[in-house]
């Protein structure tokens, strides 16, 4: 897979995400794809399956849809990617934007095979915790 085709991946699966469409995502993954979310000291690793589910209903699918500021994909030379961002919601009428860094890696077909996404919550849990 060319760099461009890869490049090409990543903006459509962030394009999926950004758009809501979780369903369309899985099929940029690979079947035995895991992926490692770390926000703050939790850390929790999920099949495709389980990850698309938690994007629909878990507790950030609440707040609506994320959008993602100031994108920057870099590709690795062992076949994977960083994506760097800006994740920006709102929650409870406050506007929140939250750094988070994406890596990832593909497998010889193309598909997505890890995924690791890091961000601190503090801003969220701290919104969230308001009365």
């Amino acid at each position: 897979m060319s760099n461009a085709e890869k490049k090409n991946k990543v903006n459509q699966l962030f394009t999926l995400f950004q758009a809501g469409e979780w369903d369309e995502s899985a099929s940029l993954f690979s079947d035995d794809a895991r992926i490692t979310r770390q926000y703050g000291d939790r850390i929790t690793t999920n099949t495709v399956t389980e990850f698309i589910h938690s994007l629909k209903s878990g507790p950030l699918a609440k707040v609506g849809i994320p959008e993602y500021r100031d994108r920057k994909v870099s590709l690795l030379e062992e076949g994977g990617f960083v994506e760097r961002h800006k994740t920006r919601l709102t929650i409870k009428d406050q506007l929140i934007e939250i750094p988070v860094c994406i890596i990832g890696t593909f497998n010889m077909e193309g598909k997505i095979s890890t995924l690791e996404e890091y961000l601190d919550p503090s801003p969220i849990i701290k919104v969230l915790t308001r009365s």
